[in-house]
């Protein structure tokens, strides 16, 4: 694991009893911690860091650096600080955080019926936590304008991508253009989606007046096709 130096503390160095020491106050290692995280959040964050204690060495010159072994940083972690002389490793410390991110995500405006295409004024841009989302569920207010809603939605929920649908996906109980593919011969006709998808995902479907369950591809003209 690829470690850099990334701050030297050296507070004072102090001679004791004919023994140099080399002290770091648990104070500027906090400081040091909340500016390591700082330049590395990627979009508006919070930072609460746990208190941290101050580290005292018999021997002087002792230098401290934090280990760059997190890509991003969010939610509940740990900072590793390594304190050293010459190049050897005397000390290791485990820095306790939480890391909070913010972002303007769109909101419901009002309370949106489940299959519901969504509009300008169907949306609300707010600030809100998206710690606990993942990147691919963040969207933003424009690339969503046309999408349907997969369940109801209440007034100020976050829209996020696993609660839309693209205008190309299917719905639970829409009626759907189907292709099966048999060799070079094609064959069309229609069923009943029984379950949403989106472009590219595998979902189940009925044809008309059949019990057979049948699963298909989602293609991106809305068409289910089938390979056989």
């Amino acid at each position: 694991m690829m470690k850099y130096l990334f701050f030297v503390i050296l507070l004072f160095i102090t001679i004791s009893n004919g023994i140099a020491q080399s002290t770091f106050s648990g104070t500027r290692l906090k400081e040091a911690v909340l500016s390591h995280i700082q330049e590395r959040c990627l979009t508006e964050c919070e930072i609460i860091v746990n208190v941290v204690q101050t580290q005292k060495f018999d021997e002087s010159s002792v230098e401290a650096s934090i280990v760059e072994d997190i890509p991003f940083f969010k939610g509940k972690m740990n900072v590793t600080i390594e304190f050293k002389k010459n190049s050897v490793v005397l000390r290791t410390i485990q820095v306790p955080v939480f890391v909070k991110l913010f972002s303007i995500l769109p909101t419901t405006a009002t309370t949106l019926p489940s299959g519901h295409t969504l509009k300008d004024e169907d949306i609300v841009e707010k600030r809100v936590e998206i710690t606990a989302y993942k990147e691919s569920e963040i969207v933003t207010k424009p690339e969503i304008i046309g999408f349907r809603t997969k369940q109801s939605l209440q007034q100020g929920a976050i829209i996020t991508s696993n609660v839309i649908l693209s205008p190309e996906s299917i719905r639970k109980g829409d009626v759907v253009s189907l292709v099966v593919i048999i060799g070079s011969v094609s064959v069309r006709g229609s069923a009943i989606a029984l379950e949403n998808g989106n472009v590219g995902d595998k979902i189940r479907i009925s044809r008309e007046g059949s019990q057979t369950v049948l699963v298909g591809v989602v293609q991106p003209n809305g068409v289910v096709v089938i390979t056989k």
